[in-house]
């Protein structure tokens, strides 16, 4: 029996500061900046394992919003529930940056992440 062990590392991503911080949109200043964006980069997944690598091998998608959500659909979840699978380290720092939304969808390739300012 063959075992493969595969992990979800960061690949590739981008934010635009200089733009955000010209739109006005007072998100940047003193909340989302480098230092987070460079925390996100660190994270590591086991596949399978935890809500990311879940969706990695489950083909699927999850919707996570930083405050409670009247969803009952399984592909929503809050933050802060008791959900089973453990949330990554550096949610918190992007909940607590103003962040209010993250979608993690599977592609063939790994995960894609995605976060909005808005819900």
């Amino acid at each position: 029996m063959e075992f493969y062990f595969r992990i979800l590392v960061w690949e590739d991503g981008f934010c635009d500061f200089f733009e955000c911080e010209r739109a006005g949109s007072g998100y940047m200043k003193g909340r989302f900046g480098a230092d987070i964006f460079f925390k996100m980069s660190h994270e590591v997944y086991n596949f399978g394992e935890g809500l990311v690598g879940k969706v990695a091998a489950d083909n699927s998608h999850k919707w996570v919003f930083k405050e409670a959500t009247t969803e009952s659909e399984p592909g929503f979840t809050s933050s802060w529930n008791a959900s089973i699978d453990p949330q990554p380290k550096a949610w918190e720092f992007q909940f607590n940056s103003g962040i209010q939304t993250i979608a993690i969808i599977s592609v063939r390739e790994g995960i894609i992440q995605l976060g909005s300012f808005d819900k």
